[in-house]
């Protein structure tokens, strides 16, 4: 979640660019550092895909759905909604439907949306409800039923771009994470029944990761495909999350971990904060280096900062609405 939340941001610092660093140039460095950037938003499907694994387990403990609901959207509602609704008022609206249609997160779900600013928000509430369904079906058919359930979401988001591309336009940057959230959910399942990986599969793994990093930097699409990049990081994540998960192991507490698990349990807060407050600043103030970074990096140790507040103020509001949680 850590890593996942550091590479979102440097996908949002859109006015970065290292090509115009001469030591990078020079060190060899621009081309990748350009390149991680711009897959940046492949940390959405990090989140997702770790976002499914939890829920299959939380669900597992309790296998009661109501109170499975009021403990994903205690996590997420209140935070999200303490940044939409002022950041949604900032931004303005033709009328109270579009302001509240932005600020309360539907209007993504709705024909003619033209904020996707809070689209992953909207998108992880979706599957929030629809999981209970999701996690029956893995639980009948296992690998079955979520590749069952990948390629109807495929199939789906085919369908919408051939008979409704304008919604396809709108709607597919969600529809397209399905496979990842869904393959997190079974790997959850599996890890849940006692499965692991052999230690001897990190070596082949990273070595086939960067192949397929080496050839999606080298691939070109045209705008029209462009969405397939979403689907071309499924492959890239699948191999990561386990390498990460067998690097933490190794590491213990020593090394990054404390700082990517300090990052990962502010992700959602700094996610919303960052992003909006790098667009929003962008009017006011200006890189004084080429690269961007006397830009990006206030703006993120910014977020950070608020981010304490942010995650404490959603805390305060949601057990002075609802009390306490029970777990």
């Amino acid at each position: 979640m850590g890593l996942a939340t550091l590479w979102i941001a440097l996908f949002h610092s859109s006015s970065l660019d290292f090509l115009q660093s001469e030591t990078l140039l020079r060190l060899h460095l621009a081309g990748t550092l350009d390149f991680l950037q711009k897959i940046g938003n492949c940390g959405v499907d990090i989140f997702l895909f770790l976002s499914g694994y939890g829920l299959y387990h939380s669900l597992c403990r309790n296998g009661a759905v109501l109170p499975f609901y009021r403990r994903r959207f205690r996590r997420v509602l209140p935070t999200v909604l303490l940044v939409s609704i002022p950041v949604s008022a900032m931004l303005g609206a033709e009328n109270l439907g579009e302001y509240c249609r932005n600020a309360f997160l539907y209007g993504l779900f709705l024909p003619g949306c033209t904020n996707w600013r809070f689209w992953y928000c909207s998108f992880l509430l979706a599957l929030y409800l629809l999981y209970p369904l999701i996690h029956r079906v893995l639980r009948r058919f296992d690998l079955g039923g979520a590749l069952g359930l990948a390629a109807l979401s495929v199939l789906l988001t085919l369908l919408l771009r051939q008979y409704a591309p304008r919604y396809f336009y709108q709607i597919e940057i969600g529809t397209t994470r399905i496979p990842v959230f869904v393959l997190g959910a079974w790997v959850g399942k599996r890890s849940r029944e006692g499965a692991s990986l052999p230690g001897w599969l990190a070596l082949p793994a990273a070595l086939l990761l960067l192949g397929i990093l080496y050839w999606q930097k080298h691939l070109v699409l045209g705008a029209q495909y462009a969405f397939l990049w979403r689907w071309l990081y499924l492959p890239p994540v699948l191999l990561l999350i386990p390498l990460l998960a067998r690097l933490d192991e190794a590491l213990g507490e020593r090394g990054l971990h404390r700082p990517l698990s300090f990052f990962g349990d502010y992700s959602l807060e700094i996610y919303l904060l960052y992003e909006n407050l790098y667009l929003a600043l962008g009017g006011v103030f200006q890189a004084s280096d080429g690269v961007g970074i006397s830009y990006a990096l206030p703006c993120f140790v910014t977020a950070l900062l608020l981010s304490f507040a942010l995650k404490r103020a959603a805390a305060l509001l949601t057990d002075g609405l609802f009390g306490k949680a029970s777990e």
